[in-house]
């Protein structure tokens, strides 16, 4: 409706007087009333399952502080560097459990590197606990010129860029991947083969302000977590493998519900907006949507 109605300027804008001319079609009153109900029911459809993510998102951020904290078997507690863990406990470094890794970016002009069948992860990628897969794919010959391949069950963090600026980018990977040079990959060391990549995860996560709290900002704004940060960072296990186990199926029970609704809520959001330009355009008409009797000329 807009489009050509602008001044013709280096900044487009649209005047006071361009905009009172413009002719805006409205169907009849109780037409209006209908789209009206439609629209505030998919709404609210959309604020259910937004209430419903904060819930179980809040329930895992407290599930990760207890867990860590109190462990599974009621036992003693214990003073340590983190806060308190449990007595049976132990601290570990991420230096002295992983191996850390570098990646790259095999060159953007050789056609033949990339679209492959290897998923090359970078700062985009990491906004889940467990990735199967990136945006963007590497050939091998991609990732042997220029990059390199984590083994499954691999924690990948990003260690610069701006998405350090809200959280903590972190994740484990359930299959072979390469990463650029913004992510590190913690490898862990055969002698601590019992810890799972999404143990390890959940344990960084569960400590993240303490990395949070150490990133630098660079002259032009890029946030980068030093390496030797990311080495002395503590985490704290369970001696008892059967306890580590239980505690890694408890949080991924809790993160697949917290997916399930989170991907519920970008469903119904992508319905409403569809709504939203089919009711305005005329495409879709209340009539073709079943639409309560008693909601109409109450929805608001």
């Amino acid at each position: 409706m807009f489009e050509g109605a602008g001044n013709k300027t280096t900044i487009p804008n649209l005047s006071r007087n361009r905009l009172a001319a413009l002719h805006v079609p409205f169907p009849q009153l109780a037409e209006q009333q209908a789209i009206v109900a439609v629209l505030g029911a998919a709404r609210e459809g959309v604020g259910i399952q937004e209430r419903l993510v904060h819930g179980v998102e809040s329930l895992h951020a407290s599930a990760l502080r207890d867990l860590f904290a109190l462990g599974l078997r009621g036992e003693e507690t214990k003073d340590s560097e983190i806060g308190p863990i449990p007595w049976s406990w132990q601290m570990k470094s991420i230096g002295e459990l992983c191996q850390i890794w570098s990646g790259g970016t095999p060159r953007k002009a050789v056609p033949e590197f990339w679209g492959g069948d290897i998923p090359w992860v970078s700062g985009k990628d990491l906004k889940r606990p467990v990735l199967e897969d990136a945006v963007d794919h590497l050939s091998v010959e991609g990732v042997e010129s220029g990059s390199r391949l984590a083994p499954e069950e691999a924690v990948l963090l990003l260690v610069r860029g701006m998405g350090l600026a809200k959280d903590l980018p972190v994740a484990a990977i359930s299959r072979p991947m390469a990463f650029n040079q913004d992510v590190k990959a913690l490898v862990v060391k055969d002698e601590f083969s019992e810890l799972s990549g999404h143990f390890l995860r959940s344990a960084i996560y569960a400590g993240k302000s303490r990395l949070l709290s150490q990133i630098v900002s660079s002259a032009h704004g890029t946030m980068t977590l030093n390496l030797n940060d990311v080495e002395n960072l503590q985490v704290a296990l369970p001696t008892d493998a059967g306890e580590l186990h239980e505690i890694d199926r408890t949080i991924c029970a809790i993160e697949t519900k917290v997916d399930v609704h989170r991907r519920k809520a970008a469903a119904l959001n992508e319905l409403y907006l569809r709504l939203l330009r089919g009711l305005m355009t005329g495409e879709v008409t209340s009539d073709q949507l079943a639409v309560p009797d008693e909601t109409i000329g109450s929805a608001a």
